[in-house]
């Protein structure tokens, strides 16, 4: 089983760790509105940074950060961006 930890360390970037993988998402917080979306969902931090993100895995990690932004902000203030 995966073990999955979501933070916002500084206002301008999101957190996403899974096992002992980790990569960040430039995500605004500044703004009333946060848009997110599977393209910022790029690579994984060194020394994980040739290990392949599936649509699958993208798929997967982009419902767990919805998820987790569901907890501190209102639907109809997040954003899907392509």
């Amino acid at each position: 089983m995966k073990k999955i930890k979501i933070t916002i360390p500084h206002f301008y970037c999101l957190e996403y760790i899974e096992n002992e993988k980790r990569m960040y998402l430039d995500i605004d917080f500044r703004e009333p509105k946060i848009f997110i979306g599977k393209s910022l969902i790029k690579k994984w931090e060194p020394p994980y940074q040739t290990v392949e993100i599936t649509e699958e895995n993208r798929e997967e990690i982009y419902k767990n950060i919805i998820k987790y932004l569901l907890v501190i902000y209102r639907s109809q203030d997040i954003v899907e961006i392509y």
